[in-house]
């Protein structure tokens, strides 16, 4: 570099750090005085400290000082990539659908119909990445629901996380929920309940942030909104959105007149009020979002996939041709894969990410288990695709062969009618084909369930994503009288998982103590570069 560039100033100055403790402090203070980051200040918040006694500091990028630097510089970010003008026909559009599933959002409470124009909908997002040495980090986030972009930076924004250090030691269970997590999720609702009701000033008038739901995995839910019922209480109420068991109000009940149907909304899931509630009307359940990416692609998706294998080599299916290598269930497993292989390298041109199979990945590991897998969620599509094809070819007729089809079937053509429609917005036409194809899949399955129980064989596990995916069919069902539906993909997780994993690996990088901070200073970094096609 020649001396008088404009970089130089800034290189002597990072230079300055004589030893490895301020380095990180004074190459964060350096960049961000130059403007290589976004413009929003952290602040300070007081949490309960990890032995439970007192409180501690803890850094936050403030929602509304956050929105004020995007409406500054980054406005499409906030108004879905459109002009202002166009942006207030779009946000009428999704309250007027919204208001279908939702009429009791506090939403429609604080603001009239005439200034629906100006509120955003947003989502809160809270879920655990992986820090260093594969230790929890919880990640908070927020962003729109109607987003600029595909990528994981136009649809989360970085609020706070925290290390799993930080509150473990006060996890006493979801229904108590954690002392240390609710002084944080507190704070967030606090914020978020602000940029609800005051809003943001900009140029173009005041928008509001509205919050409409909380997104992540079925344990973070549970967690942040204190779930007395929830998915791992079976035999007992199972499930935040109805008052669905294994007893009374069967879960496993898929018929139109279940008797969980009218129970939909009648009470709270917790006992114990989450400080996330002062974002709804009551405290109903509705505010916890129906991720299809993990009911389906990491969850009920699995459970049929991994059943499906399994049944198929218990029927006696994928022997090899050399006859030396016998036919033994793990040689038959493998051989399995082998064809799964061949199909999507040569067939759908794609790498699965599972390298093998065994009884001990497929949870087979004995006449009494029942299969599942833990594979990511990419290998589910690649994996449905193959089973059709497989049970495409010519067979002897039997009658589980045609309700593995036919159950295949309807999960495929759901999922892609979902992919392909608005992200958003479904045509009646769409509604009506997912919903036909969401019947199919479910009686299907259900019926597999039943007739090899009847035989005494153990498949096709009756989980309760099952029952939560019929919660999918059931809004989906109650919205068909309308011109436009709103539609399930709109809460799936598949980018909110991928920012997670991006921000946890900043958070992997600095010392512990500081993570939160440096995590929070290196995303503002980042995102301003990413945000101006600099990366």
């Amino acid at each position: 570099m020649l001396p008088g560039h404009h970089g130089q100033d800034m290189l002597v100055k990072l230079a300055e750090g004589k030893s490895s403790k301020n380095k990180a402090r004074n190459f964060n203070q350096t960049v961000s005085k130059r403007g290589f980051a976004l413009r929003v200040a952290i602040a300070y918040i007081s949490v309960v400290c990890p032995a439970g006694l007192g409180t501690v500091k803890h850094p936050i990028l403030p929602i509304q000082d956050m929105a004020k630097e995007i409406f500054r510089s980054y406005e499409d970010k906030l108004l879905a990539g459109r002009s202002v003008e166009s942006a207030h026909g779009l946000f009428l559009r999704f309250w007027r659908t919204f208001r279908q599933v939702q009429p009791e959002s506090k939403v429609f409470q604080v603001h009239s119909q005439d200034r629906l124009r100006f509120c955003i909908p947003c989502k809160l997002h809270v879920d655990e990445g992986t820090g260093v040495r594969k230790s929890a980090v919880l990640q908070c986030s927020w962003g729109p629901i109607l987003a600029s972009g595909g990528a994981s930076w136009l649809r989360y924004f970085f609020w706070s996380c925290m290390g799993h250090e930080s509150y473990r030691r006060l996890n006493v269970g979801f229904e108590c929920g954690n002392r240390v997590v609710d002084s944080l999720t507190q704070e967030f609702a606090n914020q978020a309940k602000a940029a609800l009701e005051t809003g943001i000033a900009t140029k173009h008038g005041t928008f509001y942030l509205c919050f409409v739901c909380v997104e992540g995995d079925l344990p973070a839910q549970a967690k942040v909104f204190h779930c007395k019922r929830n998915f791992q209480c079976v035999p007992n109420p199972m499930c935040p959105w109805c008052g669905a068991d294994g007893f009374a109000i069967p879960f496993t009940d898929v018929r139109a007149g279940a008797s969980w149907k009218a129970t939909v909304g009648r009470d709270v899931p917790w006992i114990n009020r989450p400080p996330l509630a002062d974002l709804t009307s009551n405290g109903e359940g509705s505010f916890l979002a129906k991720d299809l990416f993990h009911v389906v692609h990491l969850g009920i998706g699995r459970t049929f996939l991994s059943s499906a294998i399994c049944f198929l080599i218990n029927m006696g299916h994928f022997v090899p041709t050399d006859p030396h290598l016998g036919r033994s269930i793990p040689v038959r497993i493998h051989e399995a894969y082998d064809d799964f292989k061949q199909f999507t390298h040569h067939i759908l041109k794609k790498t699965p990410n599972v390298k093998h199979w065994s009884r001990e990945n497929l949870h087979w590991t004995g006449p009494r288990s029942m299969p599942e897998n833990s594979f990511k969620a990419s290998d589910t599509p690649l994996m449905l695709a193959w089973l059709l094809d497989y049970l495409g070819r010519p067979f002897q007729p039997n009658n589980f062969i045609s309700n593995m089809l036919a159950c295949g079937q309807g999960l495929d053509d759901f999922m892609r009618i979902c992919a392909k429609a608005d992200r958003v917005f479904m045509t009646q036409k769409e509604a009506r084909l997912a919903v036909g194809a969401l019947d199919k899949f479910v009686s299907h399955y259900v019926r597999l369930a039943a007739d090899a129980n009847s035989d005494g064989l153990v498949f096709f596990n009756l989980t309760p994503k099952l029952h939560y995916v019929d919660h999918v069919r059931m809004d989906i069902r109650g919205q068909l009288q309308h011109q436009r539906i709103f539609n399930p993909m709109a809460f799936s997780t598949a980018m909110a998982e991928d920012y997670v994993g991006r921000a946890s690996v900043i958070s992997r990088t600095p010392h512990q103590l500081a993570m939160p901070l440096r995590t929070a200073q290196k995303w503002l970094i980042e995102t301003r570069l990413r945000w101006r096609g600099e990366r």
